[in-house]
């Protein structure tokens, strides 16, 4: 994941904390901070803080990472070096061509708000298309079950902002 920007995951109002976790300590930290590598990085206050993983789900990273993926294929078996390039360029070509027309539907919405009554797992894809969100949970939480109140915060939610549609 190094060829890509990684974010911490990020604790949204609404969202149910884990038991032990704590996101206030981190409060004055930078969502957007890179980090390298250690999925469970500690910052300098002693905390956990978490990365979340799901860098695939931006268009543009899932891009980097094929035609990463076609170079370290390419440096284990050069005589088939030149095809795996060739195939994880075309594959990130069709990845970019999708992303214009991502771009395009979400840039025609007036409505950038979304509802996630589980783990979030698209902070990068609704980062790169500046959607905003509502979840119950993180996209790393291990808990896979809201409480009453994270399920009545998010039904206010989509309640008040008219929001069409909530995946689960």
């Amino acid at each position: 994941m190094d060829c890509v920007e990684t974010l911490e995951e990020e604790h949204r109002e609404g969202m149910q904390e884990e038991a032990g976790h704590h996101h206030e300590e981190h409060k004055d930290h930078d969502d957007h901070t890179e980090h390298g590598g250690d999925h469970d990085a500690h910052d300098h206050l002693g905390g956990v803080t978490e990365i979340d993983e799901h860098v695939w789900t931006s268009p543009a990273n899932a891009a980097a990472l094929t035609r990463r993926f076609g170079e370290e294929l390419a440096a284990l078996d050069a005589t088939h070096g030149t095809e795996y390039r060739e195939n994880a360029e075309a594959y990130a070509a069709e990845i970019y061509r999708l992303e214009s027309e991502y771009h395009d539907f979400f840039d025609g919405l007036t409505d950038r708000s979304i509802g996630f009554v589980d783990r979030f797992p698209l902070r990068y894809f609704a980062g790169e298309f500046r959607l905003d969100y509502y979840a119950a949970f993180p996209g790393c939480s291990t808990q896979t079950e809201p409480s009453a109140a994270t399920v009545a915060f998010l039904t206010d939610k989509v309640r008040e902002e008219n929001i069409s549609t909530v995946w689960y």
